[in-house]
């Protein structure tokens, strides 16, 4: 619909949904840079996206070289103002076969250059740990976490930082004050399994892993306010929420 949608308390305890933007896209993950500007992935332009005071789109950028974006995935930006994103395209653009997606980053001065280029087989999210010397990628067809830091003279240095079994791969990424990493992972929904929430602590041990309600897990968000997750959930198109105590405590299922 290319609508993005921001969710408020109604005073009743529900959530009621209000329509902040649309555009002709396809939005597929929103940072603020302040409340009123906006970065948009929007995979079907293959541009990542930037919203103004009276929330006009306009083209941030759409190429690397004068070669076209496959489809921004997600954005993130850090304390000093630069913006990183990936960029894998749809889900099957990119392979275990030909794995081309890429890591980017726009810095302060609005210079854009990769952090790894055209091999990464579907990137999907990102975080920064933190104390933010941690750059944590989600790469979704080789099923793990990449680790990227950077150097100091300026080189980002990236490993596999933790590597899943089961289901297709991870599709979202958050983190909390200690750096703890709530991790979802997408499953195709005719296989009849399920989608995970995977907790793993900042040494890169699994915690806890719990089933989703429902397999094709699609992006996670952690309020540190009221520490609670929220997951999209694309088959049903849902938004499902747990507590992180119940996650620790109880390991039970998503409830809607």
């Amino acid at each position: 619909s290319g609508h993005i949608l921001e969710f408020v308390d109604n005073e009743k305890g529900l959530p009621k949904a209000k329509v902040v933007l649309q555009i002709d896209g396809q939005p597929n993950c929103v940072s603020f840079e302040d409340r009123n500007e906006m970065i948009i992935c929007d995979p079907s332009s293959q541009a990542l996206l930037t919203t103004g005071s009276e929330n006009k789109t306009s083209i941030l950028c759409n190429e690397y070289e004068s070669e076209s974006f496959r489809g921004p995935s997600h954005c993130i930006m850090d304390s000093k103002g630069c913006k990183y994103f990936t960029d894998g395209g749809p889900l099957g653009d990119t392979s275990l076969q030909s794995p081309k997606g890429s890591l980017f980053i726009i810095n302060n001065q609005g210079i854009l250059r990769p952090l790894a280029f055209k091999c990464l087989a579907q990137p999907t999210d990102l975080v920064f740990s933190p104390n933010e010397k941690c750059l944590y990628v989600l790469e979704m067809l080789k099923n793990r976490i990449l680790r990227f830091v950077e150097t100091n003279n300026g080189t980002w240095i990236y490993s596999v930082f933790y590597q899943f079994n089961g289901a297709v791969g991870p599709s979202g990424i958050d983190i909390d004050s200690e750096g703890n990493l709530f991790v979802t992972r997408f499953e195709h929904k005719g296989l009849n399994t399920s989608g995970y929430l995977s907790v793993i602590e900042p040494s890169g041990k699994l915690v806890t892993e719990i089933e989703t309600a429902a397999p094709e897990v699609t992006g996670i968000t952690y309020n540190k306010h009221t520490n609670m997750i929220y997951i999209t959930e694309v088959s049903t198109n849902s938004i499902f929420q747990i507590h992180v105590d119940d996650i620790f405590n109880q390991k039970k299922m998503l409830n809607q």
